[in-house]
């Protein structure tokens, strides 16, 4: 993928995400909006447990499908996801 189909990719999704007032609605269409643009067959938002505390457990706050959590592949992304002040 080159420069301007990413930045075409990124501008798609912020559309789709600035669509409702309603948090869970939005979380909701911005998932499915991502998982269709890169074609992905499952997805989630994940949340810090406690805010600030990046070394917190992630909590899954919405999944599709609904029960991700137990796909074995899922976790080992998850459990890649790097700390943000990780050098």
């Amino acid at each position: 993928m080159n420069s301007a189909e990413k930045i075409q990719l990124l501008y798609e999704i912020s559309m789709e995400i600035g669509g409702s007032l309603e948090l869970k609605k939005m979380l909701r269409r911005s998932l499915t909006a991502i998982m269709r643009k890169l074609n992905l067959a499952g997805g989630s938002v994940l949340l810090f447990e406690n805010p600030g505390d990046y070394s917190s457990p992630l909590k899954t706050v919405l999944s599709i499908p609904k029960k991700i959590s137990s796909n074995t592949i899922y976790k080992k992304a998850v459990d890649s996801i790097p700390n943000p002040f990780d050098n």
